[in-house]
């Protein structure tokens, strides 16, 4: 497959893209698209699959940008980052930031297809780590069953968003093998967000794929425990999964991935970045550059819009669907102090303590102070930067 039968696929379904205009300095990775499909109410089809609603925004969503067109053939030199979190820990918001980079290609839970539920165990790990490899190789052709998962729900997959507004949120064409081949092999960065591996298996994956394993840096996003928790309890997701609410279960992976954190930051500095969630909510642009500068990508005018529009302090409107990233951050990253009750809070605590301790978060400890407490974030030790 060539750009030459994407046009006449797309012509076909009287969709309009150029995929390599003259110009084209403000859209997404050089291209521009009139397609007749509306990728945001793709978005919401997604999400109402799931049963969750989806909410419209008036001003459609940011799209990265890059100051040249790209060439047609691969780039030399890849950058591959992936974002190791935990359900409800804000690592839909931090991997929508990264995406904002130049040129980058971004892949949403490509793990999701191989588990029960969101915030499951992956069940078919075989399977799901053989994607991981052929799709950060760009090699759709040997992930055909991961495309044909994704039919049934394309969230994962719009909210690649540079590569969804290409393909013009037709399925036949976005879920096409080649063109997605093709369109990831012209991006110099690779983002890649997971909640369902945990370090340690992260870095068996890393050592086990040398040709790529040198090319992959590894942010490691935590988050107090207390919030995880919070949020989980109000998601139907966990209803049908006792690890998901289980607070032991939150607490030794967190234990286990903290350990071969410290394990891995000491033996390769540069390549693993540990990162609170609740940093980048109270600053975000400083945090943001810190963590752009530490993983040597460009902060754009487009990542400092795209901060400024989902972490305002006037979005006073709570987002209704389970994966909106648009918020008013510092008051999300607190919300658990007026939706837990001291009984709660103490629970959390009581189950890992050497969390609470090794991450900076501060313990509460009695009903009056967790009443003071409450929308504050002095429950958070000042943190200088990023680890």
């Amino acid at each position: 497959n060539t750009v030459l039968s994407i046009h006449k696929r797309q012509a076909s379904k009287r969709i309009t893209i150029n995929p390599f205009p003259a110009e084209s300095l403000n859209t997404s990775l050089g291209y521009t698209s009139t397609s007749t499909r509306d990728p945001e109410k793709d978005l919401n089809l997604a999400t109402k699959k799931e049963n969750v609603l989806w909410e419209r925004q008036k001003t459609p969503e940011p799209v990265p940008q890059v100051d040249h067109v790209p060439n047609k053939t691969a780039p030399v030199k890849i950058q591959r980052i992936i974002v190791v979190a935990y359900f409800r820990s804000g690592s839909s918001f931090l991997g929508e930031i990264l995406s904002q980079a130049p040129r980058t290609f971004y892949h949403f839970e490509p793990l999701y297809f191989y588990a029960l539920a969101r915030g499951a165990r992956v069940i078919n790990m075989s399977a799901g780590l053989n994607v991981l490899g052929d799709i950060f190789r760009c090699d759709f052709h040997g992930a055909t069953d991961y495309l044909e998962r994704g039919k049934s729900f394309i969230y994962p997959f719009a909210a690649n968003r540079a590569f969804w507004l290409f393909c013009g949120g037709e399925i036949d064409v976005c879920f096409d093998a080649a063109i997605m081949t093709q369109f990831c092999q012209m991006c110099t960065i690779q983002v890649m967000k997971v909640i369902r591996l945990s370090l340690r298996q992260v870095r068996k994956w890393i050592n086990a794929n040398t040709d790529i394993g040198g090319t992959v840096k590894v942010v490691h996003l935590v988050r107090d425990p207390r919030g995880i928790w919070s949020s989980r309890l109000r998601r139907s997701a966990c209803q049908y999964s006792s690890g998901c609410r289980r607070i032991e279960t939150l607490c030794k992976r967190m234990r286990d991935d903290l350990d071969e954190f410290e394990d891995l930051n000491k033996a390769f500095p540069d390549q693993f970045v540990q990162v609170r969630y609740e940093d980048v909510a109270l600053e975000p642009t400083k945090r943001v550059r810190l963590l752009f500068d530490q993983l040597r990508l460009t902060f754009t005018e487009q990542v400092s819009q795209f901060i400024r529009t989902h972490t305002r302090h006037d979005l006073k409107r709570k987002p209704r669907a389970a994966f909106s990233t648009k918020r008013n951050s510092a008051k999300a990253a607190f919300r658990w102090t007026r939706r837990l009750n001291y009984s709660q809070v103490a629970s959390v605590q009581n189950a890992c303590p050497d969390v609470f301790r090794r991450l900076g978060y501060r313990v509460i400890t009695s009903e009056a102070e967790y009443r003071l407490s409450r929308g504050r974030s002095f429950v958070l030790h000042a943190s200088s930067g990023n680890k």
